[in-house]
């Protein structure tokens, strides 16, 4: 994405299939908010989902990669729902309720992530429900100082709750797209939205966000992953069990695995320009090893950075490729720091 002039401040764009304001007040300043203090924003982009009945369980465990057998209730985990061919229909979190699975999802993965579930629904005593109301997302360095001193204690990482913050009933499920801390609330009452930004929290657009998530190297689905991309090709291997018994694309994924290796990998790089559109070539010695799926200009590097994949042999850090002319070097990910050193300049940078 590019960042908006100031007139367009507001102006929805989409974003991980949901439409997003572009920003709010500057693509930097809102950068900044999550890497120095608190973001806040609407989270449209994910979709929740429930999972009650008997079998839950034992459903889960043949539809998707991760082990969710014995999952403790209250925390959660990584996953990812596939093709027979190993291929990502969605990525998604679940979280172990007391009665109930809670499925994460993309936006753009649930519908098609939901259908796919349902449709191995035979026998089993299982119902899927979406689950109403609004999502904000909470990110930030100072996230938990923020939370403490609205009473409320920010807890590990994939972790499910329920319970008031600032007077206010929510849900929610701990998560983060930037690499800071996170938390994503499902709220009844929209006026929690004024009383973070009262507190202190920035509220951050789309484009802000896909900075953050490209710095902490996060793909995006639809956009660096989608039905022709296989799962060891996007390096999610967190979301993935090798222990566990048989689920839908398994079979291609252990193939994979006692191969040792893909033909391509996803990787992260920096080049000096502007953005670029998703499908330009990467090439090395006049030879197309490649292609970009993301970009976006980061005040972190002071540089475009950049997502996409290259064949294997291609894929190490250092590794220098041709971008239409340009010098891109690959680096390894997550590219983005949590310190705000050397950040005095960042607030006068602008593309």
């Amino acid at each position: 994405m590019e960042v908006v002039r100031s007139e367009e401040v507001g102006k929805p764009v989409e974003f991980l299939g949901a439409s997003l304001p572009a920003c709010f007040s500057g693509v930097v300043e809102e950068w900044r908010a999550v890497r120095e203090g608190v973001g806040v924003f609407p989270a449209s982009f994910r979709r929740w989902v429930r999972v009650y009945g008997a079998d839950r369980e034992a459903f889960l465990q043949g539809m998707v990669t991760n082990d969710v057998r014995g999952l403790v209730r209250g925390r959660g985990l990584p996953a990812a729902i596939l093709t027979v061919q190993g291929k990502v229909v969605t990525d998604l979190r679940i979280y172990a309720g007391e009665d109930s699975f809670l499925l994460d999802f993309p936006a753009s993965g649930a519908g098609r992530g939901r259908e796919t579930l349902e449709r191995h629904v035979v026998a089993d005593d299982v119902e899927l429900e979406e689950v109403e109301g609004a999502l904000l997302g909470l990110e930030g360095r100072e996230l938990p100082r923020f939370l403490e001193a609205l009473g409320f204690e920010l807890p590990g990482s994939l972790v499910l709750g329920s319970g008031r913050i600032a007077g206010y009933p929510a849900e929610w499920v701990t998560a983060s797209l930037s690499g800071e801390p996170g938390l994503l609330l499902r709220v009844e009452d929209r006026g929690l939205w004024d009383v973070l930004c009262e507190k202190g929290a920035v509220p951050v657009g789309a484009l802000a966000l896909d900075v953050l998530r490209l710095e902490a190297g996060v793909p995006l689905l639809g956009r660096d992953m989608d039905e022709t991309t296989l799962l060891m090709e996007v390096g999610l291997e967190d979301a993935v069990s090798f222990r566990k018994g048989c689920y839908v694309g398994q079979e291609v994924v252990e193939r994979i695995a006692a191969r040792g290796h893909v033909n391509r990998l996803r990787v992260l790089f920096v080049f000096d320009g502007e953005p670029v559109p998703p499908r330009t070539p990467l090439a090395c010695g006049g030879k197309e090893v490649g292609f970009v799926t993301s970009s976006a200009f980061s005040p972190l590097v002071k540089s475009t950075l950049g997502m996409g994949y290259v064949r294997r042999e291609f894929a190490a850090p250092g590794t220098e490729l041709d971008l239409e002319g340009r010098k891109a070097t690959v680096v390894p990910p997550p590219f983005r720091k949590t310190t705000t050193e050397g950040r005095k300049d960042d607030a006068d940078a602008t593309r």
